[in-house]
């Protein structure tokens, strides 16, 4: 998911940005930021390093163009300028920024330190944000910026940490475990991220499992080996679409695939990039059917609430077509319009409710991971 938006936006302009790529920035499938508030953060990145392995924080790396990039200083004005994220962050982040200005004077090796993260992240546009371990590894990603306010960036940074801690968590449990226990154990850690930041930067924890499952009897070696797999051929897609240079050479090569016969969110993640392709080029009754394809190959995924967006913002009488393949499944969890309902509580202008539930959710997310183990280490003593 972190790189649909880029391989849905690569072959339409930004005039007529096509509508499956305008519903993952305008949702947050990304979000990002900008340069904020002089002095909260630095661009000393290995200075920034040693400070968090000092204060037990994580970072955030924001790589941003901030005096030509629109978005980039929507967020810094809205998000990260004000106080309210300025007093979250203190004791959870330290901030780097990794700036890419038209203007802005920079010293050869900020240049050369940025260039070189970017790479080593393979960020693709701006704005960017990262919040990673002192590792180095990152637990969120994302792209764009979906207009939201203090309360609700903090609320989805704050999800991030849940995700983070229930993984670490995991890990400490799995220590000294074997088998069937130790692959359940890391099991509910991983699944607790996004799927391809655990197949980019969690490789060992993932091999770990499946060495494990396969010492039992158990079905989770052979789940994860199929997010392996599916990670190779959304890798084979990027790769490919990349050489593309032209919508009708992105088409071939979306054509290609689909006649290997791909099944469940890959299948998806290919009618959604025909769609946005083929609604590029004037085709909208077309497009249409090809979300809605896309919508019934793997309704429980986390796109379908970005494709019921785009049916209802970009086709006049798609809604009710949508409901027509899930009913109203989705509704307790989102709004109408593709918004997270009431989710959080920071929707209602509460900054306060917000970081309560969001902390609540870490806990939670902890406890969860903490009582498999007990129980899977329970069963494996007798």
């Amino acid at each position: 998911m972190l790189s649909l938006a880029r391989r849905l936006s690569r072959f339409v302009s930004p005039r007529t940005l096509a509508p499956v790529a305008a519903a993952c920035v305008s949702m947050g499938m990304a979000q990002v930021s900008a340069v904020a508030a002089e002095g909260a953060w630095t661009e000393d990145y290995a200075a920034a390093v040693e400070q968090a392995k000092s204060e037990g924080k994580s970072l955030m790396l924001d790589f941003t163009g901030s005096d030509w990039c629109p978005p980039c200083i929507a967020l810094s004005d809205n998000v990260l300028s004000t106080d309210a994220f300025q007093e979250w962050a203190a004791d959870r982040l330290v901030l780097v920024t990794l700036d890419f200005p038209n203007n802005k004077p920079q010293t050869d090796a900020v240049k050369q330190q940025n260039q070189e993260l970017s790479e080593r992240y393979e960020v693709s546009g701006y704005p960017t944000i990262l919040l990673t371990g002192v590792d180095g590894r990152p637990y969120f990603m994302s792209v764009g910026y979906g207009g939201q306010d203090a309360a609700e960036y903090i609320a989805d940074l704050e999800e991030a940490h849940a995700a983070r801690d229930a993984l670490a968590a995991a890990l400490s449990a799995a220590d000294g475990l074997e088998g069937v226990a130790k692959a359940e154990v890391l099991h509910a850690g991983l699944s607790a991220m996004d799927d391809e930041l655990v197949m980019a930067h969690y490789r060992g924890e993932v091999d770990a499992l499946i060495a494990a499952a396969a010492q039992g009897e158990s079905e989770l070696d052979e789940a994860w080996n199929a997010k392996l797999n599916a990670g190779v051929l959304r890798q084979e897609m990027e790769a490919r679409l990349s050489e593309a240079r032209s919508a009708e050479e992105a088409l071939a090569v979306v054509e290609d695939l689909l006649a290997s016969q791909p099944q469940g969110e890959f299948l998806q993640e290919l009618l959604l990039v025909k769609s946005n392709i083929v609604f590029s080029s004037g085709d909208q009754p077309k497009a249409k059917a090809l979300l809605l394809e896309a919508r019934a190959a793997a309704p429980e995924s986390d796109n379908v609430e970005m494709i019921d967006r785009v049916l209802k913002d970009f086709f006049s009488d798609a809604e009710d077509a949508a409901m027509e393949h899930e009913g109203h499944d989705h509704g307790h969890e989102h709004g109408a319009d593709g918004s997270h309902g009431e989710e959080h509580s920071a929707e209602e202008g509460s900054l306060h409710d917000a970081v309560e539930e969001a902390a609540e959710a870490v806990g939670d997310a902890v406890d969860a991971v903490e009582e498999a183990a007990d129980d899977v280490a329970e069963e494996a003593a007798n």
